[in-house]
């Protein structure tokens, strides 16, 4: 098993869908991209020695702050989230450097959830992610990683408006590995 402190910086923006073609342009020239940050910890379980700790299942508490700007609203959209991830690790190479792809899904809870809300913003979303990382094994039990990320929000992001929005990310995840 280990622990990893993590800190992630992303650029956020959306993926709009909209049978109102004159909509779709003016949000088009109006959203800009945004940066945003996740931080917190995932817990790593090692799937035996049958693979030589190849694979690891991934989970976690982070919490993230993501969104756009928008020129039509002098508001940005920010959304902030509660994150509990689920991935699968495999590495390549048992060296002091390895190189890892993962796979995962998160559970996002909404922390600007509000039951008023004209635009009806969920309360829970569904995102999934792919990664490709380094560790740097300092010793036996403690590690680096860094490791390009991208996510995809399948949740759409408000439920009544005219525009089907989801958000991605794209990102870089930094943290260290302490292993037991």
């Amino acid at each position: 098993m280990s622990i990893d402190p993590i800190f992630s910086i992303e650029q956020s923006y959306r993926i709009l869908q909209s049978d109102n073609f004159l909509t779709l342009q003016t949000r088009n020239l109006k959203d800009k991209k945004r940066t945003g940050f996740r931080y917190g910890l995932d817990f790593n379980f090692y799937l035996g020695e049958l693979y030589h700790e190849k694979i690891a299942l991934k989970t976690g508490i982070r919490y993230l702050k993501t969104g756009y700007q928008s020129e039509i609203n002098s508001n940005p959209t920010i959304h902030n989230f509660i994150e509990i991830p689920l991935a699968l690790r495999y590495y390549y190479g048992s060296k002091k450097i390895r190189i890892y792809s993962e796979l995962g899904v998160g559970f996002l809870f909404n922390l600007n959830f509000d039951i008023d809300d004209f635009r009806n913003e969920r309360l829970v979303h569904h995102s999934a992610f792919v990664a490709v990382g380094f560790d740097y094994n300092y010793s036996v039990d403690f590690a680096f990683f860094f490791q390009p990320i991208f996510r995809y929000h399948f949740t759409q992001t408000f439920s009544d408006i005219e525009v089907e929005e989801h958000l991605y990310n794209i990102g870089i995840e930094l943290g260290c590995r302490k292993h037991f």
